[in-house]
Parts: C-alpha cells; structure tokens; sequence
C-alpha cells in the first residue's frame, strides 16, 4: 500500500538544484566538446591540405619541377561576347590561388578538397557545395528553357551539377605560385600582386620569376622565384657559407588557411585562433596566431596585412554568376550566357 508521502513528487528547490547542476555540467562539457568538434574539422583540413600537397608534386614531376602558377584574375566568358562597359563585371579579382586550368580535371578532380570544414565562409544555398556550376540545377533553369519543347531531350541529361574550373577560389585556401621563407618577403610579395591587380586586366605574368626593387626577395635580392622542388637554394645569401642563411623546403608555406571574409577578420580555425600550412616538402603544420610569433604566414603582422587587401579594400569580387559560391550580391546568371558556342550545350535552345 503507498502512503502519501510516497506519491510525492519533487519540491520547487529540489527541481531548481537539478536544473542548476545541469547547467553547470553543460558550462563545463560544451566548451570541450566544441573543442573537440573544431579538432575534427583542423583534422580533415590538414588532410585536404595533404592530398593538395601530392597533387602539386604531381604536377611538378611532369612541369620541370615547378608547382601550379598563380591564378591569373582574368575576364570570364568569350572575349567577342564582352560588352565593352561590363568588363569591370567579367574580372575575376583578389584570387591567389593557383591556375586551375592547369590542374582541373587531370590533376585534381575532386575541387571538395578545396573547401576547409570549418570556414566561416556562408553560401548563397548552404545545400550545395561551393565550385560547381549551377545552371542546370532545377531551382535555377530558366523557364524558358525549362518549357521549350526542343529542350525535352537534351535537358533531360543536363539536369545536375557540374565542377567548374572557373569557381575555384581562394575563399578557403591561399596559394603562393611564389617561394617565401620570412613574414618580410610574403608582405611585400602580396603588396606588389595587389598592386598589378589595379593596374592590369590579366594576372598571366605569374607564370614567370617576379623581379621588383627593393631588396625584399629571396636572400635579400630583388627576386621572387617561381615555386619549385628545390627552390630553397635560392635562398642561400653567402656560397661561403651556405648553413649561415639556408632555408629548408620545411619552412616555405606553399598553401594555407584564409584569414578573412569580405575584408572582415574571419579565420577558418578560431580554437585556438591560427592555420594550418601546407609546406614545400609537403608535410602540413598546424600554425597558432601568437602576438609574438614570427614565423609566416600567421604572424599578427601579416593577417592584418592579407585581410586588408591595400589597393583594393575588398575581399574576392566577380565569381562567375553561376557558381555555387557567388558573393551574396551576385544576381545568378546561366553559364551559357557567357560561353554559348560550347559544344557542351549544342542542341540546346536558350
């Protein structure tokens, strides 16, 4: 037989302990978890930093040893198709990363490893991974296309997504085509790219050894070499006595972390603040942004330097309309509006 007593349930106070002592271990188990969580998503950029790293010495062994070169922030769409007053609206801007036209498809097929899990970065449809044409996905298909009787047939096998070379950014990962060793040569490296980007339609330069004055370069001269297996070399300031001024293929940054979103200070790992780096050897390094560090690419110095884009004042402009990772004020247009001569779209009415 139960008593009263035995019916009856929890007290105001006793509720209000078990609810605070939950809180409490929320407080303390969260932070560790979410610490845990970033340490995951550190993990799985490393490892796309890694697999980038193999396909660069791909790349090498078939280019006389030299990596990828420098995107070269060009005009998209066909050249006869460019209205005069929209060119400024066909310029790839801010991009350093490499060439994809020299990597995409045969080297690198999967462009996912291109995106770091922990950015901050915010697309346009969070549904869709970033670097892919988006034209012939049917949210986006034009009406008109989409009830043309024509199209019933060639449309039919068109309806996906597909990679496209031209959305590939530097929104994730920073790519140097050029070799640096202090925080020194890296600032006044990016200071003079941005600087030509202001001052020229086409970035196709970055195909060859950079030459500026001002003693900034590699050992003290005024160059920038290209970046290679063994470029290290270049960085020996005294024959005499190569051990006094050598850099180690460990010590120049080939690829890294993005430090900003649209001019704002925003870093892809913020537990604690810092990057990884993928290094010329190929190993990846996980690199904390310290107030007294000095080692590149994340010194204090430097991520201010890179998010401030001194020419420019702006993060990445102009990705193609139909990428998938468009900025967010970019009206989506159709791929073939800007390359209707492909054969990818022939008998296709639009």
């Amino acid at each position: 037989m139960r008593t009263r007593d035995s019916r009856r349930g929890f007290s105001l106070i006793e509720l209000m302990v078990v609810i605070s002592i939950m809180s409490i271990l929320a407080a303390l188990l969260l932070p560790a978890l979410a610490r845990a969580r970033e340490r995951g998503r550190r993990a799985v950029c490393q490892n796309n930093l890694k697999q980038l790293g193999l396909t660069f010495l791909m790349f090498a062994g078939e280019h006389n040893d030299g990596y990828p070169p420098g995107h070269p922030n060009h005009l998209f769409g066909d050249p006869g198709l460019i209205p005069v007053g929209q060119k400024h609206t066909q310029l790839v801007r801010n991009n350093f990363t490499f060439d994809p036209r020299d990597i995409f498809p045969d080297y690198l097929s999967d462009l996912q490893i291109l995106k770091c899990p922990s950015s901050g970065l915010t697309l346009q449809d969070p549904t869709l991974e970033p670097f892919v044409d988006v034209s012939f996905l049917p949210q986006y298909i034009s009406p008109a296309v989409q009830n043309d009787p024509r199209n019933a047939g060639v449309l039919s096998k068109m309806v996906r997504e597909r990679p496209d070379y031209e959305c590939i950014t530097s929104q994730y990962y920073i790519y140097l085509p050029y070799a640096v060793a202090t925080e020194e040569n890296l600032m006044f490296l990016w200071d003079e790219l941005n600087r030509h980007m202001a001052e020229t339609d086409d970035m196709d330069f970055m195909k060859d050894d950079l030459f500026f004055p001002g003693g900034h370069g590699a050992a003290g001269t005024d160059a920038f070499f290209r970046t290679t297996v063994g470029v290290n070399r270049q960085f020996v300031a005294d024959v005499n006595n190569p051990s006094s001024s050598a850099v180690s293929d460990t010590e120049i940054p080939v690829m890294f972390d993005a430090v900003s979103i649209d001019g704002e200070l925003v870093m892809n790992h913020f537990v604690p603040f810092g990057g990884n780096v993928l290094y010329l050897d190929g190993h990846v390094e996980w690199m904390q942004l310290k107030d007294d560090g000095l080692k590149p690419p994340f010194t204090p110095l430097l991520v201010e330097y890179l998010r401030a884009n001194v020419y420019t004042n702006e993060g990445i402009v102009n990705i193609p309309p139909w990428c998938s990772n468009r900025r967010a004020d970019t009206q989506f247009r159709p791929r073939y509006e800007f390359y209707p001569h492909e054969s990818m779209y022939d008998g296709l009415y639009f």
